[in-house]
């Protein structure tokens, strides 16, 4: 399933809700972290998943009202 699916499936409030709290997991993550393998996958994957979801839906939103 892509943004796009998940946003038709879920709405645009629980995809947004579900980005920030990968960010926010993120986040609090980045409090235990030892390793730099453990920032990579951190920020690398989990905040770059969250960025991209929340990046895509305000985007289309925006585009939305500006141009319609």
């Amino acid at each position: 399933m892509n943004y796009k699916e998940g946003m038709q499936r879920f709405g645009i409030r629980a995809t947004v809700i579900a980005a920030l709290a990968v960010m926010e997991l993120s986040s609090t993550a980045s409090l235990f972290m030892t390793q730099s393998r453990q920032v990579v996958l951190s920020w690398g994957a989990l905040s770059g998943i969250g960025t991209s979801c929340i990046t895509n839906v305000l985007s289309a939103t925006i585009v939305n009202r500006w141009f319609v």
